[in-house]
């Protein structure tokens, strides 16, 4: 899902949006008691601005902004005289209008001038270093926002679980993850000791991912196994863990995380199908392997591709099944534009003594090419199927095919001149027979013709 921009990303507006409001909502103009700074005399609207900003708030629970934004800019521009605690109240309103109305930026210089002019008491004031760091967030002022942020953990002695985790995402969006991640644990200690907070992922996703940038993946592992107890229909949680898993050299944990969120239907990409069944055969389980390679094909989860089919096959030879890798391998072959398949079909059945086979196969692979320099082994064993099918002339012509290649080349010699020698003994033998059969065709008809003579001496 694209987002129309930046700050309507679901992350963002879960961490930030529920700040802004909080703060927006409920503002008082009464007196404003500082029990944390008696050296700070207790602050009060002026007389003369106390009913217009009274008529600001009751605008603003109208949602009638407009009006509420020109009431302030006519006090704040007003020839009357203004305390500075007066301009503070309407700068905190104006970011107020400013940030209902999503204009973050003006927000914040409203807020920064409200604070500039240090005549609020500290509640106050921290309520607005708080609103600062929020909105500079919002705006990707994450180097703003960090410093009013350092300013409002001086003012808070106890730090809410929301302002941690937005404390963390800040210094991660700056590159700064080892102070993000001090935020983040403090955030997941605070939840883990406090059961009434409702668990956010996002929270969750936060922590992870700077732990994962970090390389600390003994944290890591234990989020992420938090992670899948609280939402075990999230595929993408498995995932992380069996890598992580395989950072920690617990190889057989991540293969074990991997088969359970299979068995739970989760496991529906093509590349986690395939890490899998890689994992299966690397731990001696080709037939599982093969079965989850197989039911991938089956449901298209893996596509009708050669390299799957090839793992298929790979999986069965694994397994020792060779008729079924042969069949795999076949359909590897035919969605294959080289012959590589076909020649390691060819090479199987040579293995075998399947000549016949080996034949067929090796002439598929010379037929479709694109060998990638196989191409000479592919006419010396296809000298060899013929060879051993007393196919000897066509043996002869594919080992002449060979015999200038640097790596059969003196094998298809070796053959080339043993059958040129076997043809030759063939032919001479065959002449020689055929020699002795005139021979004794000869010898025949002599005894015939005396025979014929002396029939007719005795007449």
């Amino acid at each position: 899902m694209k987002f129309k921009n930046k700050l309507t990303h679901p992350l963002r507006l879960t961490l930030t949006l529920a700040l802004i409001w909080a703060l927006v909502a409920g503002q008082s103009y009464a007196q404003e008691p500082d029990k944390k700074r008696p050296s700070r005399r207790s602050q009060v609207l002026s007389m003369h601005i106390y009913k217009p900003m009274n008529a600001v708030q009751k605008a603003m629970q109208n949602e009638d902004y407009p009006l509420a934004q020109e009431k302030l800019l006519t006090l704040l521009n007003s020839t009357k005289r203004l305390k500075p605690y007066d301009k503070a109240k309407i700068y905190e309103m104006l970011s107020s209008v400013s940030a209902v109305t999503e204009d973050y930026t003006q927000a914040a210089n409203y807020t920064e001038q409200a604070l500039q002019l240090d005549s609020l008491n500290q509640e106050s004031t921290k309520q607005l270093y708080r609103r600062l760091f929020t909105l500079y967030f919002f705006i990707d002022e994450n180097v703003k926002s960090i410093k009013a942020l350092k300013t409002w953990f001086t003012l808070e002695e106890n730090p809410d679980i929301h302002v941690l985790f937005t404390a963390a995402q800040i210094y991660a969006l700056n590159d700064q993850y080892e102070q993000a991640f001090v935020y983040a644990e403090q955030g997941m200690t605070k939840l883990h000791s406090d059961s009434s907070t409702k668990i956010r992922e996002n929270w969750y996703q936060l922590s992870i991912s700077i732990q994962l940038k970090l390389a600390n993946y003994q944290k890591a592992s234990v989020s992420l196994e938090q992670a899948i107890s609280l939402w075990p229909n999230k595929s993408a949680y498995f995932q992380q863990l069996a890598a992580v898993y395989q950072q920690l050299d617990r190889s057989q944990e991540s293969l074990a995380i991997l088969s359970i969120a299979y068995q739970s239907g989760l496991v529906k990409r093509t590349s986690e199908l395939r890490q899998l069944a890689n994992q299966y055969r690397f731990f001696e389980y080709p037939y599982k392997g093969a079965e989850v390679i197989a039911e991938g094909l089956s449901n298209k989860h893996i596509p009708n591709e050669e390299e799957h089919w090839e793992e298929y096959a790979n999986s069965w030879l694994h397994a020792k099944e060779w008729e079924r890798a042969n069949q795999a391998l076949g359909h590897a072959a035919n969605l294959s534009d080289s012959g590589k398949h076909w020649l390691r079909l060819c090479q199987t059945s040579v293995q075998e003594d399947d000549w016949i086979s080996s034949r067929d196969y090796c002439q598929k692979a010379l037929d479709k090419g694109r060998l990638a320099g196989e191409q000479n082994m592919a006419w010396y064993l296809l000298g060899l199927s013929n060879y051993y099918q007393d196919h000897l002339p066509v043996a002869l012509k594919a080992f002449d095919n060979c015999s200038d290649a640097k790596d059969t080349g003196q094998d298809c010699q070796h053959w080339k001149h043993f059958i040129t020698q076997t043809l030759q003994e063939h032919q001479e033998h065959q002449q020689r027979q055929k020699d002795m059969d005139a021979i004794q065709e000869q010898r025949r008809q002599q005894q015939q013709d005396k025979m014929g003579e002396a029939l007719l001496l005795k007449g």
